[in-house]
């Protein structure tokens, strides 16, 4: 069980990585979008 657990861990943990960077980038464009928004409203 050891040994077919660990690919399992391994390819977890590089679609966890992978699902994390893609949610920080949306976050970012979201937060770029919003901060622009509100700047454009400033103005």
């Amino acid at each position: 069980m050891k040994v077919f657990l660990f690919p399992n861990i391994r390819c977890f943990q590089a679609i966890y990585n992978i699902l994390i960077i893609k949610i920080l980038q949306n976050y970012s464009q979201i937060m770029k979008q919003n901060h622009t928004e509100k700047s454009c409203d400033l103005h």
